[in-house]
């Protein structure tokens, strides 16, 4: 008979799912840049682009949420597992909360 441990790779349930929040409301200021250090390319790609795709390689994360200033344009995502909300705050705690607060909406 399998343990009833959750981690178990012979328990039923599969383990608990989560959600990853993304802070990407940033000016960018201290950067010192014209855009925001979030869009700056590395490798060829958007900073964001690299820590979306680290997030959603992770079997747990069933959603991305990336929490950017209202109005702002963000870089299009095309995937039904990352949600853009343009919720963000004057600071990044703001922003964390008010994407908590966007998921808490959501039924998370």
């Amino acid at each position: 008979m399998p343990p009833d441990n959750p981690q178990s790779p012979h328990s039923a349930a599969p383990p608990p799912r989560c959600h990853a929040l993304l802070p990407c409301a940033g000016s960018g200021s201290r950067a010192g840049t014209a855009s925001p250090k979030q869009y700056q390319p590395l490798a060829g790609m958007p900073l964001v682009l690299h820590t979306l795709g680290a997030l959603q390689a992770v079997p747990r994360i069933g959603r991305c949420v990336v929490v950017v200033a209202p109005g702002e344009r963000f870089l299009s995502v095309d995937t039904a597992d990352v949600d853009v909300v343009p919720c963000g705050g004057e600071s990044r705690a703001a922003s964390v909360f008010n994407g908590l607060d966007w998921l808490l909406g959501q039924g998370a």
